[in-house]
């Protein structure tokens, strides 16, 4: 469960740029952002946080307050040649496991550091540092650090109440992705420990837990062509639905924005910007990615994951690798180190349909693919791959902007 609660961030404003003025004045963002246009229209989108049902935080526990590595080593001399070997210099080496508690504990190293080590960590070694701290599930908060995706810490903490030094801790704490866009966060036990109270214990968690999701609408004021359109967002019938839709809105001369969320099909639609309820998770697991994705389509869920044995099956079986240009519905997988990480279905002008975990904190929502890619490469060499339904015939395309295609 505690891999699931720090799931979305907003990032941070540098410390330096912090000051307690700026943190009261700044407005909470309302800009709509206006997309580029094409086949699909034009797109206007404006960002939300979405809070979990307040029932769901009872099911939180308070993380440690003390921060710990764990490595797959007996020795402390095994462990100085492995992170020798993974980039480190000696200094760097040095500097990490001075006044380190190293304890053995079952064929395996438990690392406690300094909190002096902790919060004077230079960003670039944090960096490179935490990024082999991922390589091993047994470090939950580096295996899925939060993702901070913008640069205003003020904007996302806005109605938080965190004193302007909570607010420098959390900057001075974050580190770049390997990606180069956002930052991720990965101390939280550190940053539990200088909580006051238990209250204030709780409201970092408030905090942590909201996810920054897209609302998405399209812009019918500028129409010039409304089949064209339609053929678009009805996905060669395989969308079919949206049909009478479209005819009604578009000989209303009163309607000139139509929320994206009413053009997805029934199931997606219902599960929009929507937590879990605590019912899905009856068989023991809640949706993840690939349910997600696989169902995008379907009437009836099918009850599939990301590691079901007939998950290579299914792809090779429904769906087409393609190097066409994206279109409404593909299906686009995040591959790293040849394993499949995460996947997600292309919507239009590179916004995408996602859930980035399988808990009950993780909505099904929108979000810029750029921002999905960033999340979840933890090892810098996530690429793309572009899969089409087999029964889904189309002819409209669009290449993303940002993003390479990967033949």
């Amino acid at each position: 469960m505690l891999r699931c609660f720090f799931i979305f961030l907003l990032p941070l404003l540098p410390a330096s740029l912090l000051s307690q003025d700026a943190i009261r004045m700044a407005p909470f963002p309302k800009a709509v952002e206006l997309g580029s246009p094409g086949l699909w229209g034009t797109l206007e989108s404006y960002k939300v946080r979405l809070s979990c049902p307040p029932q769901y935080l009872s099911f939180i526990s308070i993380p440690s307050e003390r921060t710990e590595w764990k490595f797959p080593f007996e020795t402390a001399p095994q462990l100085e040649k492995y992170l020798s070997e993974s980039g480190l210099t000696p200094d760097e080496i040095a500097y990490l496991l001075e006044e380190a508690q190293v304890f053995p504990a079952e064929e395996s190293l438990r690392v406690f550091p300094s909190p002096e080590v902790i919060i004077g960590m230079p960003t670039a070694l944090r960096a490179k540092f935490y990024r082999i701290l991922a390589r091993f599930p047994e470090n939950t908060f580096h295996r899925r650090p939060a993702f901070l995706n913008t640069a205003n810490v003020s904007r996302y903490f806005y109605d938080s109440h965190f004193k302007v030094e909570m607010l420098r801790l959390i900057a001075t704490l974050s580190y770049p992705t390997p990606s180069g866009h956002g930052f991720f966060l990965s101390d939280i036990p550190y940053l539990m420990k200088q909580a006051m109270s238990s209250e204030e214990e709780r409201q970092l968690l408030n905090a942590l837990l909201r996810v920054p999701a897209l609302m998405v609408r399209l812009n019918l004021s500028d129409l010039t062509s409304a089949e064209e359109l339609t053929d678009y967002w009805t996905a060669g019938f395989k969308n079919k639905q949206v049909r009478p839709l479209f005819e009604s809105v578009m000989g209303n001369t009163h309607v000139d924005r139509l929320d994206v969320g009413h053009l997805l099909p029934p199931m997606a639609r219902r599960s929009l910007n929507s937590f879990p309820e605590q019912s899905d998770g009856l068989d023991g697991r809640y949706p993840d990615w690939f349910w997600t994705c696989y169902n995008f389509f379907r009437f009836t869920p099918r009850n599939v994951y990301a590691n079901s044995e007939e998950f290579d099956t299914l792809i090779q079986s429904e769906f087409m690798k393609s190097q066409d240009l994206y279109e409404f519905g593909d299906l686009l997988l995040l591959k790293s180190k040849g394993r499949t990480v995460h996947g997600c279905i292309y919507i239009a002008d590179d916004i995408v349909y996602t859930k980035n975990g399988s808990g009950l904190f993780s909505p099904t929502i929108l979000m810029k693919l750029q921002d999905v890619v960033a999340y979840h490469d933890l090892e810098g060499d996530v690429i793309l791959e572009h899969y089409r339904n087999t029964s889904t015939k189309r002819s409209i395309s669009h290449f993303p902007t940002g993003v390479a295609e990967v033949n």
